[in-house]
């Protein structure tokens, strides 16, 4: 069976909500998730203690340093998405990186 190995940056509530489904959800791939990362200590802290085998961060760039992963779902909010993303495409990692394109409508054109 393949293994794709799978970081994530941000353990808010979307984050979460992946850790969930790549847990729960069967397919023919399976995915691992190798690291995490996030600001909050507390929020790294309460995932460690649930999931031991993952190492957490706190540096998105020493994550990618310190593992070969194959994709990164990124969680954050959306004003730190560019330089999470472009740091990732860099590396040549796969990236999921939900949430809106911009803050606002200003701008947009309408058909």
């Amino acid at each position: 069976m393949a293994v794709i190995k799978m970081a994530l940056i941000g353990l808010g509530k979307m984050g979460i909500h992946m850790v969930h489904q790549v847990e729960n959800t069967k397919m023919d791939t399976k995915i691992e998730i190798v690291a995490v990362c996030d600001a909050s200590e507390e929020g790294l802290a309460a995932f460690a203690a649930s999931h031991p085998e993952v190492r957490t961060y706190k540096d998105y760039k020493q994550l990618m340093n310190e593992h070969q992963i194959d994709l990164l779902y990124i969680a954050v909010p959306p004003k730190f998405h560019y330089p999470v993303v472009m740091e990732a495409l860099e590396r040549k990692i796969h990236v999921f990186c939900e949430k809106p394109l911009a803050n606002s409508g200003t701008g947009w054109i309408y058909s």
